[in-house]
């Protein structure tokens, strides 16, 4: 009888041996994601801090990742890029070559960055407008868009509103306003 607890708490240590390294197994895997994330950010944001000098106002983390609903598999890494004026065509062009680098690769699905001058974000309408947007996907390559209009900016806004990172720049707060309810 005196055996009968000691051999309990030898499967129950056994037990939670073993569900310790699983979950140390899985939150290394997660930790190492989340590292090669925050590495890819920090050098996207120092690429675009080094390209567009004093013109940018802020980067800023969006979608899926502050979210918390970012899938590897499935998602891609939402940036949005404020700036005080419109970017010359030289500066699209370096922008293209420069984050198109190997050593920029993106996370995930690709990297789908938007370029959104001050005014559209501080004073949201119903009709926002993006000067530029840069979308890398996996297999598919680099494509672009210039300047124009889109109402999912709205939501864009919002989340960064509420739940962006700020990667450099101005803060969030000083950024972006208040998206009016058009119910």
């Amino acid at each position: 009888m005196t055996y009968f607890p000691l051999q309990v708490e030898r499967q129950s240590i056994t037990i939670l041996i073993s569900i310790i390294t699983s979950l140390q197994h899985g939150w290394g895997k997660m930790l190492d994601m989340d590292d090669q994330i925050d590495d890819y950010l920090d050098r996207l944001a120092t690429t675009l801090q080094s390209l567009l000098k004093k013109q940018l106002t802020g980067v800023y983390l969006s979608g899926s990742l502050v979210m918390d609903d970012w899938i590897p598999t499935n998602s891609d890494v939402d940036v949005m890029c404020i700036v005080d004026r419109p970017l010359k065509d030289s500066v699209k062009l370096k922008l293209v070559d420069q984050l198109a680098e190997e050593r920029l690769v993106p996370p995930g699905l690709g990297l789908e960055l938007v370029f959104v001058l001050e005014d559209e974000v501080l004073k949201p309408h119903s009709l926002p407008s993006y000067e530029y947007v840069l979308t890398f996907q996996r297999d598919i390559g680099v494509k672009v868009k210039e300047e124009g209009m889109d109402e999912g900016l709205l939501m864009d806004f919002t989340i960064c509103y509420q739940s962006g990172k700020t990667l450099i720049g101005k803060p969030i707060e000083e950024v972006f306003g208040v998206v009016p309810n058009h119910g």
